[in-house]
C-alpha cells in the first residue's frame, strides 16, 4: 500500500516538472505602409470645401488644380494631391488648402493643409471666385474629352507625358473651364484642351507663340507691314497638327514688333506650350 502510494506521488510529481511552460506572445506585425491614393478633381475638391468653410463660411472657389509627385502624373483624370484656393469676401481673404494622398518627399503631408491667407479684391480678375454648383463635370471626363482632340496622339508618342488640371472661372465668356495640360506646368506644355467645366462639351485647343530675336522659323519674315511709329508689324499663322490630321487652324494673325525701351534686346525666347 505504501510502495502504491509513491508511485502515485511520483507520478504527480514527475508531470509538474513536465508541464508546458508559458505560450510566448506571438510577433506582431509591422504596419504596411499606405500606398497613395488618387481622387479625381470633384472629389477632393469636395474634401477641401468643407476645410475651407471651417475657415470662413462664406468661402468660395476661385481655382482647382492638380499638382504632379514622383506617383502622380495625372492619370486617368486622378492626382494624389489637389490644391484649391477660396476667397472670402466677408473677410477680405484668400486662402488655399491642399489635399495630400501620400507620403512623399515631393509631396505635402497626408490630409489636408491650410495655407497662409492673403488679401482678397473683387475686382482682380485671377481670384474671381465662382458657385460650386458650377462644377458638373469631373476632371476624369475632361481628360476623356481631351483625349479625342489630340491628348491620345501625345500619349501614344510618349506615355509618361504628365498631365495637369487646371479648374478657374473665365471672366470673357462667363463660364467654368476645366485646363486639361499635357506637360509639366503651363509654359512647358505640349497640348492644351479647354473643356466646359457645367456641359463636359468641348471648347477649344490652345498653344503658346513665342517670341524670336530674329525673323525665323518661329515667326516667318513677311514683306507685309503696318505703318507705326514704334517698330513694324510680322505675320504669322498658327496651326496645331498631329502628322497630316490639322487639330486646329488659326486665321492670320499680327504681332507688333516694338521697338521700346521697355521690352529687352533681342527679345527673349517663350518656351512653346499650351
Amino acid at each position: 500500500m505504501n510502495r502504491l502510494l509513491m508511485i502515485v506521488v511520483a507520478l504527480v510529481w514527475m508531470a509538474g516538472c513536465t508541464s508546458e511552460q508559458p505560450a510566448k506572445p506571438a510577433a506582431t506585425e509591422k504596419p504596411q505602409p499606405k500606398g497613395p491614393e488618387f481622387l479625381t478633381g470633384r472629389a477632393a475638391f469636395q474634401k477641401l470645401y468643407i476645410a475651407a468653410r471651417g475657415w470662413a463660411r462664406d468661402a468660395q472657389p476661385y481655382r482647382i488644380e492638380s499638382v504632379i509627385t514622383g506617383d502622380s502624373k495625372g492619370k486617368e483624370g486622378k492626382s494624389a494631391v489637389w490644391r484649391s484656393a477660396f476667397a472670402s469676401p466677408m473677410q477680405s481673404g484668400v486662402k488655399p488648402f491642399v489635399w495630400s494622398g501620400e507620403e512623399a518627399s515631393d509631396a505635402p503631408s497626408r490630409g489636408i493643409s491650410p495655407g497662409a491667407e492673403d488679401n482678397y479684391s473683387a475686382s482682380n480678375s485671377s481670384t474671381q471666385i465662382f458657385d460650386p454648383a458650377f462644377l458638373k463635370v469631373d476632371s476624369d471626363k475632361a481628360l476623356e474629352v481631351s483625349q479625342k482632340h489630340g491628348g491620345d496622339k501625345i500619349l501614344a508618342k510618349n506615355p509618361d507625358t504628365p498631365i495637369l488640371y487646371v479648374c478657374d472661372w473665365s471672366r470673357s465668356t462667363n463660364e467654368l473651364i476645366w485646363h486639361v495640360i499635357y506637360g509639366e506646368s503651363r509654359e512647358n506644355s505640349k497640348l492644351r484642351v479647354a473643356v466646359n467645366a457645367s456641359s463636359g462639351d468641348f471648347m477649344r485647343v490652345g498653344v503658346h507663340v513665342r517670341y524670336t530675336s530674329t525673323y525665323g522659323r518661329v515667326l516667318p519674315y513677311s514683306p507685309k507691314r503696318a505703318p507705326g511709329q514704334t517698330g513694324t508689324w510680322k505675320d504669322f499663322q498658327v496651326r496645331l497638327s498631329q502628322k497630316e490630321n490639322i487639330i486646329e487652324k488659326s486665321d492670320s494673325c499680327f504681332l507688333p514688333v516694338l521697338a521700346s525701351p521697355a521690352l529687352p534686346s533681342p527679345l527673349p525666347k517663350v518656351v512653346r506650350g499650351a
